[in-house]
């Protein structure tokens, strides 16, 4: 199956990828598997989104879902 994914903020800076990615995974991978194909590691990701939609590490994907990686925040 094909995903697109999306990296915000510092991400692509940090993975050495492009901000947007398509990938090909297997029928039934999980937002984890879709990540690690993306160069992130999961204390990188504060929050996924899967066609609008907050998800967990393990959620299965479908073909054509669109994953959005918000990472962790801070300032003040």
């Amino acid at each position: 199956m094909r995903i697109r994914v999306r990296l915000g903020g510092c991400l692509p800076v940090l993975t050495g990828r492009s901000s947007e990615q398509a990938l090909e995974l297997p029928e039934g991978a999980t937002v984890a598997e879709a990540l690690a194909l993306a160069g992130v590691r999961p204390e990188m990701a504060m929050l996924v989104s899967v066609g609008g939609h907050v998800r967990q590490l393990n959620h299965p994907l479908s073909d054509g879902d669109h994953l959005v990686v918000v990472p962790p925040v801070s300032g003040g």
